[in-house]
């Protein structure tokens, strides 16, 4: 599923109780991320000139953007700004082009949330500041993961086939006002931004998958690069980025 995701550049969100490898499955995305196209490479090369120069994220190459944000980021250093050094970009906008791996999405705070809808519906970001306002391009493939209560335990409704993998992990504690709470902070304009909303179990560790050897990434990454050129090819853009008819 990821791999058919970055192939088409589509938004996911990864939700289960903690311990499943929900953060695991998503590093399969960072495996897979093809080289950045021109346009969006030199738009990033305009944006890193806008920024103090400085260490940038990990996992960094000359033809990739991969950025990693969790619950303690401010919204001035998601969107960008304006200062009386000048002008900076944030982290929506250095992963542009790239891939934006959000960890524990529910547990940001609401502002951070709700900023997300901008990047995700339009590619660009908008900060408004007393000299005036500014927009970012800010397209990103957005991979997040969230667990599905506070405690992060395994609720009592999850799927009954799957409870004989989960036995070993802690079971919820939370009451279900409580959880109804936390998942909710997840608004229905964000949910519907995003493609791919994953129930995510554990397997049993017999099956379980590990990163991919490199023959094995070398051959998932031919399949996504092909098949990101027929999508291009098709439709001229990739599903993921396509815009609504208006």
């Amino acid at each position: 599923m990821i791999a058919c995701a970055v192939a088409g550049f589509h938004h996911v969100l990864l939700l289960g109780p903690k311990g499943v490898g929900k953060s695991h499955a998503l590093e399969w995305g960072v495996a897979l991320q093809p080289q950045m196209l021109p346009c969006d490479r030199l738009f990033h090369q305009l944006i890193e000139e806008l920024g103090s120069p400085g260490p940038r994220g990990e996992n960094r190459d000359s033809w990739t953007e991969i950025r990693r944000v969790g619950a303690q980021t401010r919204v001035q250093a998601l969107t960008g700004g304006v200062t009386g050094l000048g002008i900076f970009p944030g982290e929506f906008s250095l992963a542009h082009g790239g891939l934006l791996l959000a960890d524990e999405l529910p547990e940001w705070s609401r502002d951070s949330r709700e900023v997300l809808r901008e990047p995700l519906e339009r590619g660009w970001v908008t900060v408004n500041r007393v000299k005036g306002t500014f927009e970012f391009p800010a397209k990103f493939q957005l991979l997040a993961n969230g667990n599905l209560c506070p405690c992060g335990g395994v609720p009592t409704q999850f799927p009954k086939g799957s409870l004989h993998a989960l036995r070993d992990l802690q079971r919820c504690r939370c009451r279900p006002a409580v959880r109804d709470a936390y998942i909710s902070r997840l608004s229905g304009p964000i949910i519907d931004r995003i493609d791919i909303t994953l129930l995510v179990c554990d397997l049993p560790k017999t099956s379980r998958e590990v990163l991919p050897s490199e023959d094995r990434l070398k051959i998932l990454m031919e399949k996504t690069v092909k098949t990101r050129e027929t999508l291009n090819k098709i439709y001229r853009d990739l599903p993921g980025q396509m815009e609504g008819d208006k």
